[in-house]
């Protein structure tokens, strides 16, 4: 088995520079770069290219399935909800009004936008549809 050798090429190259006031060679970086974007955001963008996904984020521990929710911005905002469950890819929580009761329809919402509250209720017999995912709620191309 023959092992190949590397050969390490050096960082700094030395160059010739023209001009009487410029000290005749300057050395320079054999290896610059990327201009404006620095190794953690070049290293960042390649991951997602080469198919890693990003893992949806922990909920806080006080948002428990059942949690009483209240909305803190758009349309439904102080409005109080339930927390149903976290829908997988994207992270975001899964809360209905129950629409009957204020109006506020099943939908999905960031947990930044929510502040939980100490009322529980119990939805353990209740049986969530398997369908109820991020494709559920992809918007339609009419």
């Amino acid at each position: 088995i023959v092992k190949k050798t590397e050969e390490v090429k050096p960082k700094f190259v030395t160059k010739k520079v023209g001009g009487d006031k410029n000290g005749k060679e300057r050395k320079v970086l054999s290896n610059k770069g990327a201009k404006l974007l620095g190794e953690f955001r070049k290293s960042k963008s390649t991951a997602f290219r080469n198919g890693k996904t990003k893992k949806a984020m922990r909920v806080r521990p006080s948002i428990t399935p059942g949690t009483v929710l209240i909305i803190l911005a758009g349309r439904h905002k102080g409005k109080r909800v339930v927390f149903l469950k976290q829908l997988e890819k994207s992270g975001l929580l899964l809360v209905t009004g129950p629409m009957k009761l204020n109006s506020c329809p099943l939908r999905r919402i960031a947990q930044a936008y929510v502040m939980a509250t100490k009322t529980r209720l119990d939805i353990a017999s209740v049986s969530l549809p398997t369908h109820l995912d991020d494709a559920y709620f992809r918007r339609t191309s009419a």
